[in-house]
């Protein structure tokens, strides 16, 4: 097996089948498919096994044990040479395996990632915008050499609730060189935020401070003057500042506006918590 292709899904039932097909459609064709399901309630599993192709393998993992143990549970049940990342809500074009392998192919190269496209430019506060043009090694679009990822330990388990992908991107760079290609390209499909949603997003505020821990004040790219996400404490002190800096279209927009003010609130608490528990001076 050369390739393998790892997937951590909870409740991905609107967006699960385009992902997969995509990947069926690949290229490049001698690959597997890890899918580590988190307990989805929704039918996501019954999505997934109505597929009849050898190259899925499907695994339940319903303990609440974080990103990165789930995406190490990914690569522990892998057999490939190269493991690739992408998410559930994620759209792969047919060339995405054999782009990113093409680069693999040069041995200085220990991990390649590509450019993630938003599926619409129609949007609105309320939509879940995920790209990536350059430098993020976010997991929705990066694969890297499987010995590389055992030497380093795969993904770090004390990052729960994201920031886990740059960790990792981190700690490979020392083995040798990520390369961006612009050939290898992933489209996220159109999401929209919920208002719990926004509060478990707040929540990752505390990884960022803890990679800026292990790390240095370098590796976030988010830290001006040791304030974290300074745009969201400009908002929390000057609110109408999020209503100037967004797009609203329906009354859902508004309602969302409102209680994502009162999770920057809780963002900042996570921040002061997380810089206490690390001993890092962090605002």
């Amino acid at each position: 097996m050369k390739v393998s292709v790892a997937l951590v899904v909870f409740n991905e039932k609107k967006y699960i089948k385009r992902c997969i097909d995509a990947l069926l459609r690949q290229t490049y064709m001698n690959f597997e498919i890890i899918v580590i399901d988190n307990g989805s309630t929704d039918g996501t599993g019954e999505i997934i096994n109505s597929y009849n192709d050898e190259r899925i393998k499907y695994f339940v993992e319903n303990s609440k044990c974080g990103l990165s143990r789930l995406r190490n549970i990914g690569i522990e049940k892998s057999r490939g040479e190269f493991v690739f990342f992408t998410d559930g809500d994620c759209i792969p074009n047919k060339y995405w395996l054999e782009e990113g392998l093409r680069t693999l192919q040069d041995r200085k190269y220990v991990g390649v990632e590509g450019k993630t496209y938003y599926e619409s430019s129609n949007t609105t506060i309320s939509n879940v915008i995920v790209e990536s043009y350059k430098g993020f090694y976010m997991t929705c679009n990066v694969g890297y050499r499987r010995e590389v990822l055992d030497k380093v330990n795969c993904f770090d388990p004390n990052f729960t609730y994201g920031h886990e992908d740059r960790d990792l991107a981190i700690r490979v760079l020392k083995y040798g060189e990520i390369y961006f290609s612009e050939d290898m390209i992933v489209v996220h499909q159109i999401k929209k935020r919920s208002i719990k949603g926004l509060f478990t997003l707040a929540k990752r505020a505390g990884n960022m401070v803890y990679l800026l821990k292990v790390n240095g004040k370098g590796s976030g790219g988010y830290l001006v003057k040791n304030i974290l996400y300074p745009n969201n404490l400009l908002i929390i002190i000057f609110p109408p500042l999020l209503i100037l800096g967004n797009t609203f279209r329906s009354g859902y927009d508004f309602i969302l506006a409102f209680f994502l003010y009162f999770s920057y609130i809780y963002e900042r608490i996570v921040i002061w918590r997380a810089a206490i528990k690390n001993r890092i001076f962090i605002l």
